[in-house]
């Protein structure tokens, strides 16, 4: 096969590729992402509403929220040896809501600690003495 047909030949296979590729990354209407994700499990807070948080040990975060239900601990599955002494908190989620029933995590910077449980924490009882 002569240097000018091989060369034509593989320009049309390249061309070929990219309209294979290409087309695999069409968005249509329906795939795209809603404008508001709903709750995808019972115990489950908004990522975005999280004001505030605290390490209680290496296996317990207390998270505040701006949510009714405005204060949660969440309990880890494993020791995260870094919680107590990090400075910053980030969350691993497909979505922005952290669950605890799918393998959500909280990142220390060094570690990823699986959430096992996220639970409200009651507000304090009204002392009867006031």
């Amino acid at each position: 096969m002569p240097a000018g047909t091989q060369a034509a030949t593989a320009f049309r296979l390249a061309a070929a590729a990219l309209v294979v590729a290409a087309a695999g990354c069409v968005v249509t209407r329906s795939s795209a992402l809603p404008a508001r994700l709903d709750r995808p499990g019972r115990n489950c807070i908004s990522i975005r509403t999280i004001l505030d948080w605290r390490a209680s040990d290496d296996y317990t975060l207390e998270l505040r929220t701006n949510a009714a239900s405005n204060r949660y601990r969440v309990r880890l599955s494993q020791r995260c040896h870094s919680l107590v002494n990090a400075e910053t908190v980030s969350f691993s989620s497909p979505d922005p809501w952290l669950c605890d029933h799918r393998g959500d995590a909280v990142l220390t910077g060094r570690e990823a600690c699986p959430i096992a449980a996220i639970e409200p924490i009651d507000a304090p009882a009204a002392d009867p003495a006031r």
